[in-house]
């Protein structure tokens, strides 16, 4: 019997809990990094590790542990910089007072730093996991994160005007490369055929694409200000859901492609499902 959605957020919680103290015995900049680290959060990265590769590819939560949290790490290291005074300036992170203004700048941009490198660590100190395995993620890793960088860096310098070529283009770079490392990680992991991985790594990037379009119809719905690199603002509203239902149904299209019987299909698009109600409106 496959476990739901809320015992792998709380795996992926207890997991990082047991696991960070030992990569990251700093004592001052720890409580820092727990404070955004174990905010509210969807967890959708590590969730899509844990489903993809335990539901559906039958592998043991313990040889998943390791890319979930160090994932998650990562993300979170982003979302401390993102919200910066120099980056986006939010007051709020996940229902809390942003890191940078619960402490100060200087301790925010610090755990970032030191979740950035924790991420790493995490990763290459697992116990379960064979060394081949380990190397080929920590490199996927360091990967979508620098692609994730050079996409923060295009939405802070957005081109004037800005079309939808190029703002599909950031959000491939700012949102789906870290969301991709999921699937694409289950894939090492598995060992998956080159066909079944592309295919794979394929539905994680519209995945990711998909997701940053129902956050910026999000942001529209809750009447906050779009920043000038929003679908909505750029193409419309109609538009903007129409391209939403194009990634979903790309979705759809992939995951008939991969070696699912019909359980594991119809359990995977109730999982997306899950993560993209706007593209069932």
């Amino acid at each position: 019997m496959r476990l739901k959605l809320d015992d792998y957020r709380q795996r992926s919680i207890q997991q990082l809990r047991l696991r960070l103290p030992e990569v990251i015995k700093e004592p001052n900049i720890l409580p820092i990094i727990e404070y955004s680290l174990f905010a509210s959060s969807k967890l959708l990265r590590p969730l899509l590790i844990y489903f993809l590769g335990h539901d559906l590819f039958n592998l043991p939560l313990e040889a998943l542990d390791a890319a979930a949290g160090a994932i998650e790490l990562m993300h979170t290291f982003s979302l401390i910089h993102d919200d910066l005074p120099a980056m986006d300036n939010d007051r709020l992170r996940r229902g809390k007072l942003a890191s940078h203004l619960q402490f100060d700048e200087a301790s925010a941009i610090l755990a970032g730093d030191g979740l950035a490198i924790a991420a790493s660590r995490y990763l290459m100190s697992d116990e379960y996991l064979p060394d081949t395995l380990k190397v080929a993620l920590n490199q996927l890793l360091t990967k979508e994160a620098l692609a994730m960088i050079e996409g923060q860096w295009m939405d802070l310098h957005p081109k004037k005007p800005l079309s939808l070529v190029e703002l599909d283009r950031i959000s491939q770079f700012k949102t789906a490369a870290m969301i991709s490392f999921s699937a694409k990680a289950v894939a090492i992991i598995a060992k998956l055929s080159t066909n079944q991985a592309n295919i794979l790594a394929d539905l994680g990037l519209h995945l990711g694409m998909a997701f940053q379009i129902q956050d910026d119809l999000l942001d529209y719905q809750q009447a906050k200000t779009p920043s000038t690199v929003n679908y909505v603002r750029i193409i419309g509203l109609a538009p903007t859901k129409n391209h939403l239902q194009l990634h979903y149904q790309k979705i759809a299209e992939l995951a008939t492609t991969l070696s699912l019987d019909t359980t594991g299909y119809l359990g995977l698009m109730k999982f997306i499902k899950n993560f993209l109600p706007l593209a069932l409106c």
